[in-house]
């Protein structure tokens, strides 16, 4: 199986692609409010990171559609 790694929260770890998509697909569902909250709630500078990147994916996302 095709593995990723992946640098979080001070760690290296492995991570299987469809591991990678489905968490993908999962935060892609989220609105862009849900994301903001979440970035509020973070706790760590990578957290803040992560959903910042997934908010402005989901921003993106909604421009295409208009």
């Amino acid at each position: 199986m095709p593995m990723n790694i992946i640098y979080l929260g001070g760690e290296i770890i492995f991570v299987e692609q469809r591991k990678i998509r489905k968490l993908y697909d999962t935060f892609l569902n989220y609105s862009y409010s849900d994301l903001m909250d979440l970035f509020k709630k973070a706790k760590t500078k990578e957290e803040q990171d992560f959903y910042v990147m997934f908010s402005n994916l989901v921003l993106k996302r909604e421009a295409k559609k208009v």
